[in-house]
């Protein structure tokens, strides 16, 4: 028996129960269930207030009750039960906080690594933006400092209305604007002939679908959006944003552009 009730005890504090408190509950469960509390300090052979201590928690867990000073051990059965729901929900706790460790810690200190091998930081190559909200923003910005060319590739450019004056103005300086659009569905019909009417270039990308759009002023800065997911389902992902100056990216962008728009066709509106 004493061997059993030394295991009973280790797996109880495996399950989240202090040393005193698998040492009552057990002794209770292997002595007839029940004792006066004066007694069962005595015969677990802890102090008075250890075994108070003990008796709340194991209250407050649902393992014990208290009545008149006697203690009753509760059916183990539905103990353990709490005792796993309980330590079920700490593992799961745990383990979000040791995964948000982890995206941090990898995120950041690839950062620093990379920093310190290179001696660059990334946020001198990518200026993080916050949302898509924030990029339109962003992009008002970029067209009104444009000068000599605006390239936008887009799938229908329904945020069109909230860059048109922006545009408009940019047109009017002498600024060179090209649009690729990724539909060429009749739903693009009005923006089409309103940027033609313009003197805005506008072409339709036959190619496959591309998860990336973006607004280029110069051939100098840039803003731009990577997709997780096609837009036309119920929830689209993408991820953050970013807004960059530097000259590799830059390029990558732009050589991409003229290559997709070799590639593209006129759009013929109705």
């Amino acid at each position: 028996m004493e061997d059993f009730v030394g295991k009973a005890k280790e797996k109880l504090k495996e399950l989240g129960m202090s040393e005193a408190e698998a040492e009552i509950y057990a002794f209770l469960v292997t002595s007839g269930g029940e004792m006066h509390v004066e007694e069962l300090s005595e015969k677990v052979k802890l102090t008075s207030g250890a075994v108070d201590e003990a008796l709340a928690s194991l209250l407050r867990r649902g393992a014990v009750l208290l009545d008149r000073n006697i203690v009753r051990a509760l059916p183990p059965s539905n103990v353990v039960a709490k005792l796993s729901e309980e330590k079920r929900k700490e593992l799961e706790e745990e383990m979000e906080k040791i995964a948000e460790a982890s995206s941090f810690l990898k995120k950041e200190l690839e950062l620093v690594y990379w920093e310190s091998q290179l001696g660059l930081k990334v946020e001198e190559i990518l200026e993080p933006v916050a949302n898509l909200r924030e990029m339109e923003l962003y992009t008002v910005k970029l067209i009104s400092r444009a000068q000599r060319s605006l390239e936008v590739f887009t799938e229908r450019f329904s945020w069109y209305p909230r860059v048109r004056e922006e545009l408009v103005a940019a047109i009017d300086r002498g600024v060179k604007a090209r649009v690729l659009l990724l539909s060429d569905s009749p739903d693009v019909y009005d923006t089409v002939r309103e940027l033609k009417e313009m003197a805005v270039e506008v072409r339709h990308y036959k190619g496959e679908w591309h998860p990336i759009r973006w607004t280029l002023a110069d051939g100098e800065e840039l803003v731009f959006v990577i997709w997780a997911t096609r837009k036309d389902i119920p929830k689209p992902r993408y991820f953050r944003p970013h807004y960059t100056r530097n000259p590799g990216l830059v390029k990558v962008f732009s050589e991409a552009f003229d290559k997709m728009w070799r590639e593209s066709e006129e759009i013929q509106s109705q």
